[in-house]
């Protein structure tokens, strides 16, 4: 899926790994839930981080976090 800056998505689901379940449990932590609308404003030079924004939150992820998104 290709990626589209300043653009409302929804999180149709979280992604979970048994390696590394700090990262998901940190995005539920931070607000990000299945069902909710984001804005993915803008991703930071040299691969840095993603900023994505809500009605309830405005944060930077890293490459891996994203990732974990399913954005539709």
């Amino acid at each position: 899926m290709s990626i589209e800056f300043n653009r409302s998505y929804k999180i149709q689901k979280i992604l979970k790994s048994d390696q590394n379940a700090e990262i998901t449990d940190r995005l539920y932590d931070l607000g990000f839930v299945e069902g909710l609308e984001v804005i993915v404003e803008k991703r930071m030079p040299f691969g840095g981080p993603w900023i994505v924004s809500s009605t309830m939150i405005y944060v930077a992820l890293r490459d891996e976090e994203f990732q974990r998104l399913e954005l539709v």
